[in-house]
């Protein structure tokens, strides 16, 4: 179509925005707003689990579950299948699975991927919807919607949304409402009374014949509270320092952490010569 394309200049007002919005451009607008700052959900461990919101809980289910899903629009669904290695009371995610529309994308063991059953190689382009990458160890996947997985090929995956998905969000990393205290809603909408009952409603399909996460003794739920303050307080300086933030980190670089000295330190603590049987989980028994 024929026609005079004239460009022009525009001067953005000067922009501050409040502790829970960040400066960003939204399509179609010359000028940064204010928007809801994006979040990130972590599962790592055996496993744990860091909601959009900052809630840190722990839950040892060995089904698959929904992480994270876009419950207004329905743009994503991202499930993850935890498996127990064979030892009782504990659990590791095993795989993730994005789905966008009909697309499924499967992060698999050793940092393979599938796309609708296909073995992919990376890097890999399905325009417009998703782009898939390799970057160290760590396979990296970003969506036309603005989500983002990252996926170390062994158990731990991060989640990130965009802040457009502020209050959109479900599954075991929340709501991103920017409130912590309610984030153990399950799929009905209604706060759960245990991390246990919360894992378990959003088990992917009710009576595969996986066994339920259970609940923590109390002895042992005492020491995993007291365990969850130490872990609470490490990420909170991270947070406020911005120093060593991510999971992402080489084995060494997270040791020397101070939240890889922290578990350390426990793991020396509570398992006398280095041996596997003194930690909360696995003193747990299905």
């Amino acid at each position: 179509m024929a026609g005079t394309v004239r460009c022009q200049s525009r001067r953005c007002s000067p922009l501050s925005c409040g502790p829970d919005k960040a400066p960003a451009l939204s399509p179609g607008s010359c000028c940064p707003r204010c928007l809801p700052r994006p979040a990130s959900c972590m599962a790592f461990g055996d496993p744990h689990y860091r909601t959009f919101d900052g809630r840190l809980l722990h839950f040892q289910g060995s089904c698959s579950y929904v992480l994270a899903k876009d419950c207004h629009s329905g743009d994503f669904s991202v499930h993850v299948t935890n498996d127990d290695r064979g030892r009782s009371g504990v659990a590791w995610t095993q795989e993730v699975v994005v789905l966008l529309g009909d697309v499924a994308v499967r992060l698999l063991q050793g940092g393979a991927v599938t796309v609708d059953g296909r073995p992919v190689a990376l890097p890999f382009l399905q325009e417009p919807l998703l782009y898939v990458e390799l970057r160290g160890h760590t396979v990296i996947l970003h969506t036309q919607p603005g989500l983002q997985v990252l996926w170390d090929g062994q158990s731990q995956v991060e989640v990130s949304v965009p802040g457009s998905y502020q209050g959109r969000t479900c599954g075991l990393c929340g709501n991103f409402n920017g409130f912590a205290q309610d984030d153990l809603q399950g799929p009905e909408g209604l706060l759960l009374p245990t991390e246990a009952a919360f894992g378990n409603s959003w088990q992917v399909q009710k009576g595969c014949g996986c066994p339920p996460g259970l609940e923590l003794p109390l002895v042992l739920l005492q020491m995993e509270r007291s365990r969850r303050a130490q872990e609470q307080l490490l990420w909170d300086l991270e947070l406020l320092t911005g120093v060593e933030l991510g999971l992402f980190w080489p084995p060494q670089a997270q040791f020397f952490s101070p939240r890889g000295q922290a578990q350390h330190a426990w793991s020396q603590h509570c398992q006398p010569g280095g041996s596997t049987g003194g930690d909360p989980e696995q003193l747990v028994s299905g």
